[in-house]
């Protein structure tokens, strides 16, 4: 199995980071959660069992959000057109143009019952094909149309370096 790339990822607002492998970080930030931490261990497990390596969460903001990075297992090569991102992902987005020639799909579905918007990039790196998934979650609200600009801005210009 390949290492784990950093990924470069910017966003505007503040941000807190936990990688999911240090308790720590996670026990700070499930304390954080709009629910209380109630139910993050079962939704932190869930992450982690789907490859996911970090975590980002607005906090300080009238709209709590989450940004997870998920490294799929087995999809460190393969076809990184936009139709293999689709089929690899399944996914029906539309593509996000990015400055470094990697493969953007971004698909938004809110979830049926309830206020949380999700809107996941699955990004192909231009080389290798390795995928990764930059999950952005609204828990309680819908993302302005601003907000999801600020993410297709972030994941056109997002990079990372395989080693």
């Amino acid at each position: 199995m390949s290492p784990i790339p950093s990924v470069r990822f910017a966003l505007p607002g503040r941000w807190l980071k936990a990688e999911l492998d240090d308790p720590a970080a996670v026990s700070a930030l499930s304390d954080m959660l709009p629910d209380g931490g109630r139910e993050a261990d079962a939704w932190l497990d869930s992450l982690r069992a789907a490859g996911a390596k970090t975590l980002l969460l607005r906090v300080q903001s009238s709209s709590a959000a989450a940004i997870v990075f998920i490294w799929p297992p087995g999809e460190s090569h393969g076809d990184a057109s936009a139709a293999g991102v689709r089929t690899r992902l399944g996914l029906d987005g539309e593509t996000v143009p990015n400055g470094k020639g990697y493969t953007v799909v971004r698909d938004r579905r809110a979830k049926e019952g309830s206020e949380q918007d999700v809107v996941t990039y699955g990004v192909a790196h231009p080389e290798t094909g390795r995928i990764l998934v930059v999950r952005c979650m609204a828990f309680d609200h819908t993302f302005e149309p601003l907000e999801v600009e600020d993410f297709d801005l972030a994941a056109a210009n997002l990079t990372w370096d395989e080693t």
